[in-house]
């Protein structure tokens, strides 16, 4: 353990509090808290996880590199640095909390094969593809009129009109790729709106009896209220049977889980071999698609749509799983140099900026990895052995 620089020290402590250090460095750390009340008091306050949310919800809209200027300041230059190393710890805990990401590094030996996230290749607009066959690109077209598919193409929304007479059964797919969101207004008014590398699967006119559509990936729903027509949505193994509310499914395959997370009214989700799970406002359903079981949290379901406004928030997610969502978003192939670095759980929320090398500088900032920014290319690598 480095007790000079109170980032690493930081870390140290919350390695010892998930008993993932050597006995050798957990040695180190129980000879500084018996040596440091303040230091154990420290540690104490890091289990209270209420407390670090709160903190973090004042903290947020602070700038990280200032604050740390400012209070730097405040430490008279001629004190020892041993008699203010505990005061720095916190405030690197803090500046954690602040920059936007929470690093908790797990000793995980998986395997020494790399990971790569693969970026995609070929598709650069939004593509309509009409149950006839034919594609349109939704780049540049204002109106559809084609095989009884009429709809209005305005700044990122396509507009479904509904029309009579039209067959039910034959579906469109509407496909949105890496680096963009694309929103579309089906044909009861129900407004879908879709994530990068996205697809929605519907009809041009919805059967008297329900609305059914099929999603790949990520999209947050406004369903029309119909008492009399239930809207369902098949993401893979999950269904989702709603009569009018707003939510969100998170439904890409490459991904380990399905989360549905109910913003306002009431949903049911369905998987096979499992009773129904019926959710109020602000629960998150998850389907572990390795294990074939799903589980229910409470959540703050904002927290599931802020990528509607361009950010990215994660709760004690692997580093992996949010790389993939920063592949999708810039179109961008990421590697990890050790598979054990795609482990790391994070948690916290940033912007997603315009270039995504400011998205790594604010991961760069906690030391724990760093990343080799060629073109489309990332490799991830860790700066110590985990």
């Amino acid at each position: 353990m480095d007790e000079r620089n109170p980032f690493i020290t930081a870390e140290y402590l919350f390695l010892y509090r998930l008993n993932k250090l050597s006995p050798h460095e957990a040695a180190q750390i129980e000879k500084a808290l018996q040596a440091d009340p303040e230091l154990a008091q420290l540690l104490h306050e890091l289990d209270d996880k209420v407390q670090i949310e709160k903190e973090l919800s004042l903290l947020q809209s602070f700038d990280a590199n200032q604050a740390f200027s400012n209070a730097t300041k405040l430490i008279a230059p001629k004190t020892p640095f041993w008699q203010r190393r505990t005061w720095l710890i916190a405030a690197s805990i803090v500046l954690l909390l602040v920059s936007g990401a929470l690093f908790v590094p797990f000793l995980l030996r998986s395997s020494d094969e790399r990971i790569l996230i693969a970026r995609q290749q070929g598709v650069h607009e939004p593509i309509l593809k009409l149950a006839s066959g034919e594609e349109i690109k939704l780049d540049t077209l204002t109106q559809i009129r084609k095989n009884g598919v009429i709809a209005q193409n305005n700044a990122g929304t396509l507009i479904m009109e509904d029309h009579t007479g039209i067959d039910a059964g034959a579906l469109n797919i509407l496909t949105v790729p890496y680096q963009h969101t694309y929103q579309v207004v089906l044909s009861d008014g129900t407004r879908v709106h879709l994530n990068a590398g996205s697809s929605l699967s519907f009809p041009t006119a919805f059967t008297p009896n329900e609305r059914r559509v099929k999603l790949s990936g990520e999209a947050y729903f406004e369903v029309m209220p119909q008492a009399k027509r239930r809207f369902i949505v098949e993401a893979d193994e999950v269904q989702v049977e709603v009569l009018g509310t707003t939510f969100n499914i998170e439904a890409y395959q490459d991904d380990a889980q399905i989360r549905t997370t109910l913003i306002t009214g009431k949903v049911a989700v369905y998987v096979p071999n499992e009773d129904s799970r019926i959710l109020s406002p602000n629960e998150q359903s998850v389907f572990d698609r390795k294990a074939g079981r799903t589980f229910v949290n409470k959540i703050d379901s904002e927290s599931a749509i802020v990528w509607q406004n361009g950010w990215l928030d994660f709760d004690n997610h692997t580093l992996e799983s949010v790389m993939r969502r920063i592949a999708r978003h810039y179109n961008l192939a990421i590697e990890f140099e050790e598979a054990q670095t795609s482990k790391i759980l994070v948690s916290g929320k940033m912007k997603m900026y315009s270039d995504a090398n400011d998205v790594f500088r604010k991961f760069e900032k906690l030391g724990d990895v760093s990343f080799q920014v060629h073109g489309k290319q990332v490799l991830v690598r860790s700066n110590h052995s985990l």
